[in-house]
C-alpha cells in the first residue's frame, strides 16, 4: 500500500462519477475505469455558483454529491494540504479535505493500486 500521489489524483481525469454509495462512516464514489474514492472525511462542493460543505461520516450531506452523476472530470490536482480537486465538465468542483487526525481521511484506488491519504 501506498499513499496518495499525483499520479493516483490523475487517473480520475476524463472518467465520470457514475456511483456514490452512502455507507455507516464513510461515502464510496465510483468513477468508470474502476477507479473510486472511500471517503470519511470533509468535502466542499461547488456547483451553480452555490457552495455546499459535507463529510463522509454525515449521511445527510451525501445529497450534494448526487448532482455529480454522470458528469465527467475534467481535471483533477492533489493540493499540498492533501486535499484532492476535482473539477467536473459542468463547472462543478469537488474538494475532498484530510483531516489531521492519523486516520485513513479517504482511500483512492485505480488501476495503480489502493493509496490512503493520512494526515497527522
Amino acid at each position: 500500500m501506498s499513499f496518495v500521489d499525483y499520479e493516483d489524483v490523475a487517473e480520475f481525469e476524463n472518467c465520470a462519477l457514475v456511483g456514490v454509495t452512502v455507507g455507516v462512516g464513510s461515502f464510496v464514489l465510483a468513477f468508470t475505469n474502476d477507479n473510486s474514492i472511500v471517503m470519511s472525511c470533509r468535502f466542499e462542493m461547488v456547483a451553480n455558483g452555490c457552495s455546499f460543505e459535507g463529510h463522509g461520516e454525515e449521511p445527510e450531506t451525501s445529497r450534494f454529491l448526487f448532482g455529480l452523476l454522470n458528469g465527467d472530470v475534467d481535471s483533477s490536482s492533489l493540493l499540498c494540504d492533501g486535499s484532492v480537486v476535482l473539477l467536473f465538465s459542468h463547472g462543478e468542483e469537488l474538494k475532498i479535505i484530510p483531516e489531521s487526525n492519523g486516520l485513513e481521511s479517504f482511500v483512492i484506488s485505480t488501476k495503480r493500486g489502493i493509496s490512503p491519504m493520512i494526515v497527522g
